[in-house]
């Protein structure tokens, strides 16, 4: 992450997030405490827009888990680069595409992680392409709808 985006998190606020269509959420990498969810994230796993998360676990709210999922794998996650797995989630019964890198922010190690519903296995393969396409530009994501600039018919 540049200064100037490491900036933009100086504060906690990580309000840039707010509005993103998919759900969002960051936890600390050491105990596992929600920092943020967004509020496409908030309405998925039922949490009130205005509820503090700061004390719930990730593997609690997002999994149903009394312990750390032993699918998180911190050591496959860089700052450079996102990964990329699917899973369904028991907690909102649907396939999920899921996005996970690390963020310093303030010295802390944090990991953020996006959540892309899929209804169908067809969806989420289809979500699975756009990613190994956006990887193809460094991780820098082109809007979907931009798609056809790419790839014309």
């Amino acid at each position: 992450m540049n200064n100037s985006t490491a900036n933009l998190f100086k504060d906690g606020s990580f309000w840039l997030l707010d509005d993103y269509t998919d759900g969002v959420y960051i936890s600390d990498t050491e105990n596992h405490h929600l920092i943020y969810m967004n509020n496409v994230g908030r309405r998925m796993f039922g949490i009130a827009p205005d509820a503090d998360i700061r004390e719930l676990l990730c593997h609690e709210v997002l999994h149903g888990c009394g312990t750390p999922c032993s699918f998180c794998m911190p050591e496959l996650l860089s700052e450079n680069r996102y990964y990329v797995w699917e899973q369904f989630n028991n907690i909102i019964g649907k396939h999920v595409v899921l996005r996970d890198r690390l963020i310093k922010v303030n010295g802390r190690t944090l990991r953020l992680q996006t959540i892309t519903e899929a209804e169908t296995k067809e969806q989420m393969e289809q979500q699975k392409w756009y990613d190994a396409f956006n990887e193809r530009f460094d991780g820098t994501f082109i809007l979907y709808s931009e798609i056809d600039k790419y790839f014309p018919q």
